[in-house]
């Protein structure tokens, strides 16, 4: 991933490491793509999806369903200068601006 963001390439990471199956907005972060992120000096562009649980099901067997998601991008979070040893901070700083988003948002589909 570091040799494809150094050609410009932007990659997409899930942090929670998977499908929330449960009732709470979000799962806990796991680290790799915040360190990541600070290794190569490069911003996190956190996005929100809205909706997604009601076109994608988790149980029983995630079947598909018809609707519309709605992706917010939310405002870039610099990660220039900082450290390995800022991973945790700058991980909890996009999960609070997720959950804030999906706090916030009434979104009308």
């Amino acid at each position: 991933m570091v040799k494809r963001i150094g050609e410009g390439i932007s990659i997409l990471i899930f942090p929670e490491g998977t499908m929330n199956k449960g009732q709470a907005l979000l799962q806990p972060f796991k680290s790799g793509a915040f360190t990541l992120a600070i290794d190569v000096q490069k911003p996190i562009v956190p996005m929100v999806f809205h909706n997604i649980k009601k076109c994608m099901p988790r149980v029983p067997n995630y079947t598909l369903q018809p609707g519309i998601v709605k992706i917010v991008f939310l405002s870039p979070i610099p990660t220039l200068g900082l450290r390995k040893t800022d991973s945790e901070s700058l991980k909890t700083e996009v999960y609070l601006r997720i959950e804030e988003s999906l706090k916030n948002q009434q979104v009308k589909i």
